[in-house]
């Protein structure tokens, strides 16, 4: 898997092994807790300047629906669930054992029955790569945070712990299937500095001469 600016480097094959074991273990818990067949696709690994993951998820005046998980222990960071209204709500009526159709906005329901499968989607994921890359303790994800805004917000939401220590990151870019079809969802992964220095990527970007410290 290469990254998307190969000017930025490849990303390491221990790293690509761990992702996608990630992407598997996901898969299963997520067609277990939705009961028909679903899987995750890795699209994309790569190392972006700030400037261009601002953009990663279109346009920033853009409203989506997204779970934010924190992820502490040896490689920190947050995970993005970025949900698509249509197909989102077709699983939370499934869910909810509602006809096709009945769920239109995120009510409370909706926003928890999001969260819950955020939750163990994400959790199955970074235990498969934690037990993959070894780094030395657990990856804690912390409780979803629902959030509807626009994109352009929310990726920043994710960077703010960067936007202070790197000016490059690694994205992790991952979409979903159910049932054979691919849903307008998605996994973003921004690990924060000190996951980059475990993953031995601490040396991307770094202070410019001028700017402050």
């Amino acid at each position: 898997m290469n990254s998307g600016d190969e000017s930025l480097g490849q990303v390491p094959p221990r790293i690509d092994e761990a992702i996608q074991e990630g992407a598997e273990a996901a898969s299963v818990a997520l067609s277990k807790w939705l009961g028909r067949p679903a899987s995750l696709v890795v699209s994309r690994v790569r190392f972006v300047e700030l400037i261009e993951a601002t953009e990663a998820l279109g346009p920033g005046d853009a409203v989506v629906a997204a779970c934010a998980i924190p992820l502490s222990g040896p490689l920190p960071g947050t995970v993005l669930m970025i949900f698509d209204d249509r197909s989102a709500m077709t699983m939370i009526d499934a869910l909810l054992g509602r006809p096709e159709g009945t769920g239109t906005e995120w009510g409370e329901m909706e926003q928890s029955a999001a969260q819950e499968t955020s939750n163990i989607v994400v959790c199955a994921f970074v235990n498969a790569m934690a037990e993959s890359l070894n780094p030395g303790g657990l990856m804690i994800p912390g409780p979803p945070e629902f959030r509807f805004e626009f994109s352009g917000s929310l990726i920043e939401f994710a960077l703010m712990d960067q936007m202070s220590r790197n000016d490059q990151i690694m994205m992790v870019e991952i979409h979903f299937s159910v049932d054979g079809i691919t849903n307008d969802w998605a996994m973003v992964i921004v690990p924060a500095a000190g996951g980059l220095e475990t993953l031995g990527l601490g040396d991307l970007g770094g202070e410019h001469p001028g700017e402050p410290s």
